[in-house]
């Protein structure tokens, strides 16, 4: 699903009439459905995903946000909030080929920074009760990191993720994206944590 996302995502972009991610959005999954062929009765899988697309316009301090079952974290001075996508994924036949995503745009500050994370770190099980990580645990830690150097918060997410699930097995891939759109004074732009 992997490989056939990103040769659709890449065919999608280069076919892209604007700057709306909910427009890449809808023509992946609309992509996803035709190879599939999830767009036709007979067809066999129920095959999907879920993604986030950021558009940053550096010269209007703006960035727009689309996402399908995917939420972006926005960072700020003041607190941590959670912008939810839309409730449709990307493929799967449960959902019309002539599904729309939303667009969501938020003037930057060089402060700010954003987050994407895959749902195998908010699901993952461990701590002494054996529950998720969550998101209010997500939001914590981001709250707590804000301003730091991105390095540093991978670091803090990683040892804090590994301490976390102790002993308990990896249940999918876990993947955070965390970036400042405007630089934010020295703070490295970018860090992945995997």
């Amino acid at each position: 699903m992997t490989l056939i996302a990103w040769g659709m995502l890449d065919r999608t972009l280069a076919r892209a009439q604007s700057s709306s991610p909910s427009e890449v959005l809808a023509g992946l999954h609309r992509g996803v459905q035709s190879l599939l062929g999830q767009h036709r009765d007979s067809g066999e899988t129920d095959d999907g995903l879920e993604a986030g697309v950021c558009f940053i316009n550096p010269s209007k301090q703006e960035m727009t946000f689309a996402g399908a079952r995917f939420s972006l974290w926005k960072a700020s001075a003041d607190d941590v909030i959670e912008v939810k996508g839309d409730r449709s994924g990307l493929g799967y036949r449960r959902y019309p080929q002539e599904a729309t995503f939303t667009d969501f745009t938020f003037p930057l500050d060089v402060r700010d920074a954003f987050y994407l994370t895959t749902d195998g770190l908010i699901d993952q099980i461990g701590g002494p009760h054996d529950r998720s990580f969550g998101k209010t645990r997500f939001r914590t830690l981001l709250k707590r990191n804000q301003g730091a150097p991105m390095q540093e918060q991978s670091e803090s997410l990683r040892q804090t993720f590994k301490e976390f699930q102790g002993k308990q097995i990896r249940r999918d891939d876990v993947t955070v994206l965390g970036f400042v759109p405007l630089g934010g004074g020295g703070i490295d732009a970018r860090a992945r944590t995997a």
